[in-house]
């Protein structure tokens, strides 16, 4: 499970496009969007509503919220996170006590205490391997030639051997925000982003005319997690794999390929809101406001299609 950037993007130049348009606002979104008092900023309901309609991408950022604060607020958490777990792997010697402090508190900022303690212990028991297993990872996503499969069960061995004792590299809902933090023009991808980027690739299909299954190239990846808010981004004959089912080999994947399309498509699109070292993650932190809670369009011939073998298809020219 293997890509290359340049022949990557050349086969998604379309979708690149698509996005490029939204994210300029040349292309209106109109996306009816419904958030929860719950978690949200003081004043956030007076000075934009709970719901409403985002006409732009822009909207959707401005309205970003994560636990009670703003995207400053977060941004300043995660800055201050990304600076210890940077240093302590770069030290030499490498602290591994500073690396899982750091790792404990991405996990502790953005998943549930659950989920945020298995990540914790998985890190812990790692020991010594733990600073060569998020090397590695954090080499493969920041490839032009990733190969995925060092996150998969079984991993092959890097080619001089040195392993280290590790067995293969985690993603999960936890790690993709650590390596987004650790790498340069790298989402987090988590179950609510991968939603609104299917949800996305749905309507570029829509809109392209394009009929049958999902293309490979396109077939991103999503989740629910623990949240009952509407998030599938199947319908219209288009079906989308979760991101459990999947493993963490295509959970990489899913999180590489579409930070390719997000930078390239950020770039091409000139947008002042999201220009800058900290555009991606700003679009990154709409597309997680977009993928709150999506429309109900699900019918009953897209739930008989989702329950048979995806087949891929061609992506339109």
């Amino acid at each position: 499970m293997t890509d290359n950037k340049s022949e990557y993007l050349t086969k998604v130049s379309g979708f690149v496009d698509y996005l490029s348009g939204l994210l300029s606002g040349r292309t209106a979104l109109d996306f009816q969007y419904a958030f929860s008092g719950r978690g949200a900023p003081a004043g956030f309901g007076d000075r934009f509503r709970f719901q409403g309609q985002a006409r732009t991408f822009e909207d959707l950022f401005l309205r970003y919220h994560w636990r009670g604060r703003d995207y400053a607020g977060n941004a300043a958490t995660l800055r201050k996170i990304q600076g210890t777990l940077r240093e302590s792997m770069s030290s030499d010697p490498v602290s591994i006590a500073s690396i899982n402090d750091a790792i404990g508190k991405v996990m502790d900022w953005g998943l549930q205490p659950r989920a945020a303690k298995a990540n914790k212990e998985w890190a812990l028991q790692q020991r010594h391997r733990l600073p060569f297993a998020i090397e590695a990872g954090a080499n493969q996503l920041i490839s032009e030639n990733p190969d995925y499969r060092i996150f998969g069960r079984g991993a092959s061995l890097p080619e001089n051997g040195r392993h280290h004792g590790y067995r293969r590299v985690r993603m999960n809902a936890g790690y993709t925000k650590v390596y987004s933090l650790l790498c340069e023009g790298i989402i987090i991808y988590d179950g609510r982003v991968g939603a609104a980027i299917c949800w996305l690739v749905r309507q570029f299909l829509l809109s392209s005319g394009h009929q049958g299954p999902v293309p490979d190239e396109l077939a991103f990846l999503w989740s629910a997690g623990a949240s009952t808010q509407p998030r599938d981004p199947s319908g219209d004959g288009f079906t989308f794999g979760r991101l459990a089912n999947d493993g963490d080999a295509a959970w990489a994947r899913a999180k590489v390929r579409s930070s390719w399309i997000l930078e390239k498509a950020r770039v091409d699109s000139g947008a002042a809101w999201c220009a800058g070292e900290d555009g991606l993650r700003k679009v990154e932190c709409a597309l997680f406001m977009l993928g709150y809670k999506l429309p109900r369009s699900v019918t009953d011939d897209d739930e008989a299609e989702r329950a048979s073998a995806r087949i891929f298809a061609p992506l339109p020219s």
